[in-house]
């Protein structure tokens, strides 16, 4: 490949195109790259329930990867839950957990240990 910018990587795994720079645009892009790279193929977009399924997935994985979890990204996944009550619904500890964690304005390492260990139990659940 001459590069890995995501425009490259969405034409060279033939995905739909996308609007670049656009957070949910590119964030969807990702997951669908991720996706190519795990065997699974998606040639159309999902279906809305199946499509916040692996968003929840991208992001849980995203947070996950370097091993911790900042307050940044923990507020970035409690927004998305607050607009996806039925991801929500289905993580109700992560998501109330979250919520508590988050009230002071900042996340303190028995949090992040918390979280941690929730997230990878949600992750565990979503496979």
């Amino acid at each position: 490949m001459r590069n890995y910018k995501l425009k490259t990587l969405v034409q060279h795994f033939n995905l739909t195109p996308f609007k670049h720079h656009n957070a949910k645009e590119d964030a969807e892009a990702c997951a669908r790259i991720y996706l190519c790279l795990q065997g699974i193929q998606i040639d159309t977009p999902p279906e809305e329930g199946v499509g916040k399924f692996y968003e929840f997935k991208g992001m849980v994985n995203g947070i996950l990867a370097d091993g911790e979890v900042n307050y940044k990204e923990a507020f970035e996944l409690l927004y998305w839950l607050e607009e996806n009550e039925k991801v929500a619904e289905e993580n109700q500890e992560l998501f109330y957990e979250i919520r508590v964690a988050l009230e002071d304005g900042s996340l303190n390492r028995f949090e992040e240990k918390k979280l941690k260990s929730l997230l990878g139990q949600a992750l565990t659940r979503a496979n």
